[in-house]
């Protein structure tokens, strides 16, 4: 079987990565299909590779007695557990394909053997990494206000990450429901 090209450019925390970085860290990368309700990995297991979705998208969903919390969903270029992985650690919740999906994995001993001898590498990850803090703290200032502020945030994040234009609007093809949605008439 021949490996797919890595698609480093899409995804943030890989794109600043010169091209050698790219070819030490290629042979490590796997990319691995699933489909809709494939189970990635499950809470508590140990988080012994880096994932990044390439296409499709994920969810995050932690176990809270007899009801689960999905805490984000995630889309093409976001790490998958990472921070469990650079831990060291077990994943502390589920993720589940919501869509058909692709992800790149890298195993994290190998990844963590590979920065260590590539300073310039680690610097180069640490600004894609910054970027995505920055991106998470706009998220976490999103969550202050009205239910109805946050809500219509939501909407609006959702619809600009993943809506469809159509004659009408747009379409958010996404069941935000717990209950499966009735099918159309």
């Amino acid at each position: 079987m021949i490996q797919p090209v890595i698609p480093f450019d899409s995804i943030p925390l890989l794109a600043t990565l010169k091209k050698d970085d790219r070819e030490a860290l290629e042979p490590l990368c796997r990319m691995r299909g699933y489909e809709k309700g494939e189970t990635i990995f499950h809470e508590g297991d140990p988080a012994d590779r880096i994932h990044f979705v390439y296409a499709g998208r994920v969810k995050i969903v932690k176990s809270a007695g007899a009801r689960d919390i999905i805490l984000e969903i995630l889309g093409p270029g976001e790490p998958v557990g990472a921070v469990a992985a650079f831990e060291r650690g077990r994943f502390p919740a589920s993720a589940t394909a919501i869509e058909p999906s692709s992800l790149v994995s890298i195993p994290e001993r190998d990844f963590f053997a590979l920065i260590e001898h590539r300073p310039d590498m680690t610097r180069r990850m640490l600004a894609g990494l910054t970027v995505r803090l920055m991106m998470l703290n706009k998220r976490l200032a999103n969550m202050t206000g009205s239910a109805e502020s946050r809500a219509t945030r939501l909407f609006l994040t959702l619809a600009e990450r993943m809506g469809r234009k159509t004659p009408e609007g747009t379409v958010i093809p996404l069941p935000l429901s717990r209950h499966p949605m009735p099918p159309p008439r």
